[in-house]
C-alpha cells in the first residue's frame, strides 16, 4: 500500500488568525449566496433534489401536504446514506452523503414538532429514533476548513502551529464507517413508522400554524433575553431553537409571508454564528497559553467569539420582531388565500 506524505508548513500566530478570518469571510459569502439561491426558489413546486428540502403545499389539505413532505425527507436521508456507504465513491462524495443525511434528519426533527398533532402516539418514538440516528452520524460528519484548523490548533498544543495545503486536506479525511451508517436505516424505519399519517389523522393547517407560532415564541423569548454571561449549554440550546425554527419556516416557505422568509434567512445566520462562537470558545479553552504566541491566539479567539455572539444576538432579534400571535395570523391569512 502506497503511503501518502503530507508536507507541513509552520505558521506564525498572525497567519493562523488571518486564516481563521479568511475562512469566516468565505463561509459568510457562501452562506449569503446560498440564501439568495434559496430565496429565488422559495415558491417553486418542483420535486426536491438531494440537496433541497420539500415544502408544504397550501393548495392541498394539510394531511396530504404533510405526507408528501415526510415522504420526500425520508427519501433524501436514505439517498444520503446510500452515498455514504457506497465504497465506489470518493471519500469526499461519501462524506457529502453524510452531510445530506444529517441535514435531512434535522429537518425531520423540525417536522416532528411541526406535525405532531398528526401522530400523537408516535412523538416519543420518533424523537428517540431521529436523535439516535443523528448521533450515529455525528462521528463521521465532514468538518469544514475552519473546524479542521481549530482542531489542529488544539491538537498541537505546545508545538509549532502547522497546516496542510488545500489540495491535501482530502487525504486527512476519514472515510465513513459503513456499519454505523447502515444502522441509521433501522432508526429511520422506526421514525417513519412513528410519523405515519393515517387516513383521518387529526391534523389541519390551524394545528400546523399554531405549532410554528409556538416554536417562534420560544425562539423570540431566547432572542430578547439578556445574553451576557450565558453558559455554553444555553447558547447551544438557543442555536438548536433557531435551526429548528428555520427548518420549519423552510418547510412552510410556500405559506410564509415575505417578512417571515427574511426572518428565516436571519435565523440561519444567527445559528451559524452561534456555531462559530462555540468552536472559538472550545479553542480558547483548550489552547496552551504558556507561550506569548499561545496567549495571542487564545485571546483573539475569545474576541472573535464575542463578536460572533453579538452578531447572533442582534440578527436573531431583528428576525423575531413579530409576536407569536402576529406570526400565526399572518401565515393563516396567507394559507387561506392559497
Amino acid at each position: 500500500m502506497k503511503s501518502t506524505t503530507i508536507a507541513r508548513v509552520t505558521l506564525a500566530p498572525r497567519e493562523v488568525l488571518e486564516a481563521i478570518e479568511r475562512q469566516r469571510v468565505k463561509a459568510d459569502a457562501s452562506a449569503v449566496a446560498s440564501r439568495e439561491r434559496e430565496h429565488t426558489k422559495a415558491h417553486a413546486t418542483a420535486a426536491p433534489t438531494d440537496h433541497s428540502a420539500s415544502r408544504l403545499d397550501p393548495k392541498v389539505s394539510a394531511r396530504v401536504a404533510a405526507r408528501v413532505v415526510l415522504r420526500d425527507e425520508f427519501a433524501l436521508v436514505r439517498a444520503g446514506i446510500a452515498s455514504a456507504t457506497d465504497e465506489n465513491l470518493s471519500i469526499a462524495d461519501r462524506l457529502a452523503g453524510i452531510h445530506r443525511a444529517r441535514r435531512g434528519l434535522k429537518r425531520l426533527h423540525a417536522l416532528r414538532d411541526l406535525l405532531r398533532a398528526g401522530f400523537p402516539r408516535g412523538q416519543g418514538a420518533a424523537r428517540t429514533a431521529i436523535r439516535r440516528a443523528k448521533e450515529r452520524l455525528a462521528e463521521t460528519r465532514q468538518r469544514d476548513a475552519l473546524a479542521l484548523l481549530l482542531e489542529e490548533l488544539c491538537a498541537l498544543r505546545s508545538h509549532p502551529l502547522t497546516s496542510t495545503s488545500a489540495h491535501q486536506i482530502a487525504a486527512l479525511q476519514v472515510a465513513p464507517q459503513s456499519q454505523p451508517v447502515r444502522d441509521v436505516l433501522a432508526d429511520l424505519s422506526v421514525a417513519e413508522r412513528s410519523m405515519r399519517l393515517p387516513s383521518g389523522a387529526p391534523i389541519d393547517w390551524h394545528e400546523i400554524t399554531a405549532q410554528l407560532a409556538t416554536t417562534w415564541g420560544r425562539a423570540r423569548i431566547a432572542a430578547r433575553q439578556q445574553w451576557l454571561g450565558r453558559t455554553e449549554s444555553w447558547m447551544h440550546e438557543t442555536r438548536k431553537q433557531y435551526q429548528r425554527l428555520g427548518d420549519q419556516l423552510e418547510a412552510l416557505a410556500l405559506c410564509a409571508t415575505p417578512s417571515q422568509l427574511v426572518a428565516r434567512k436571519r435565523l440561519r445566520v444567527a445559528a451559524a454564528q452561534l456555531g462559530r462562537a462555540r468552536d472559538l470558545g472550545m479553542l480558547a479553552e483548550m489552547i496552551d497559553r504558556s507561550s506569548p504566541e499561545g496567549r495571542a491566539v487564545a485571546n483573539r479567539a475569545v474576541k472573535l467569539r464575542s463578536r460572533a455572539v453579538r452578531v447572533a444576538r442582534d440578527t436573531s432579534r431583528r428576525a423575531l420582531v413579530a409576536t407569536k400571535l402576529q406570526t400565526a395570523r399572518a401565515m393563516t391569512q396567507r394559507i387561506s388565500r392559497a
